[in-house]
Order: C-alpha cells, then sequence, then structure tokens
C-alpha cells in the first residue's frame, strides 16, 4: 500500500479491509465511487460544499458531450502496420515453449 494510511481515523484493521477492497480494481473512470457506497464501506463521507466553492465551480461549466474521456481497447492490441511476431523455432517435439 501507498505511504498515507488511514489508520488514526479508521484503526489499521478498518484501514487493511479497506485497502483489500480498493486493491480489486472494481472502481474505475467508467464506474467511479458513489457516496452511498462509501458510506456502506464505512468511510465518513461528508457531501457539504460551502456555498463559495459552489459558486466558483460554476464560473466554469464543463462541456456535456456524452462520451467517455477515455478509450477502452481491448487486448490483444496490434497498432496498424505493425507485423506480427516471427515463429518460435519448432523441435521434434512440437512448438517450443516460451519461458
Amino acid at each position: 500500500m501507498g505511504a498515507r494510511r488511514p489508520e488514526p481515523r479508521l484503526g489499521s484493521e478498518k484501514a487493511e479491509e479497506l485497502a483489500t477492497i480498493f486493491r480489486r480494481g472494481e472502481w474505475t473512470y467508467d464506474h467511479p465511487l458513489e457516496v452511498e457506497a462509501l458510506r456502506r464501506l464505512g468511510l465518513p463521507i461528508n457531501t457539504d460544499m460551502p456555498h463559495e466553492v459552489e459558486g466558483y465551480m460554476r464560473l466554469f461549466p464543463q462541456p456535456q458531450t456524452g462520451r467517455a474521456s477515455v478509450q477502452c481497447i481491448p487486448l490483444p492490441y496490434r497498432s496498424p502496420g505493425r507485423r506480427a511476431r516471427a515463429p518460435l523455432p519448432r523441435t521434434r517435439g512440437g512448438p517450443v515453449t516460451p519461458p
């Protein structure tokens, strides 16, 4: 786990449980953390925002494009124009297994 641990506030056992949950990779850019899910995990979530911050954020509206900002590319991916790897040499028993 990273250098900062939430142990003082949550306790070491709860911190380790949360680290295990977050390392599983369930939450990504297309499946974000939601307030209720975080509360169910026992995290002290506060959604209150000062009116000054809310007003400041309204000065910079974000475009609503309706499309993801990150493109998923299925694996294995071969870029256009890239040649396939040369086949492995054969032995009497069949193809060589890579190490």
